[in-house]
């Protein structure tokens, strides 16, 4: 009886041995600054907001159907939850944080991502809109 429990206690330690292993090794090792060097700030994008999916917690991604016929994703601050809107024209500018949103003869400029942190923000050195234009409703020129 003792060698029973012996093998079982034995196993539910191999086991989670097993399990902790491939957490640690599937876990995705980029660093918040990775993440916006590489996969928010490069991206690109131009066109008519065909989708607005809002997640929990106050996220954003915006569906972009772009002049190729493409469709394109990208996650957005959650500051643009109350300003855009589907049929709206978006532009991102590559390797910056400018996004541009069209409606009409009207155009605003904002930083597409806003919870960027100051030491984040300081040491990669992130290209965005002037204050005195940033973040309101002008008639475009």
């Amino acid at each position: 009886m003792a060698n029973k429990k012996e093998m079982s206690y034995k196993n539910t330690i191999i086991s989670i041995i097993f399990f902790m292993g491939i957490l640690l090794l599937s876990c995705n090792n980029l660093t918040l600054d990775d993440i916006y060097k590489n996969e928010n700030l490069p991206i690109e994008a131009k066109g008519k907001i065909k989708d607005i999916e809002l997640y929990k917690g106050g996220g954003i991604t915006l569906t972009i159907s772009e002049d190729s016929g493409e469709n394109k994703q990208i996650a957005v601050s959650r500051k643009f939850r109350k300003i855009v809107r589907k049929g709206d024209f978006f532009e991102k500018e590559k390797g910056t944080n400018k996004c541009i949103i069209k409606r009409n003869d009207s155009i605003i400029f904002l930083d597409c991502f806003t919870e960027i942190p100051s030491e984040l923000r300081d040491s990669i050195e992130i290209e965005e809109w002037p204050k005195e234009v940033k973040g309101k409703w002008q008639i475009r020129k």
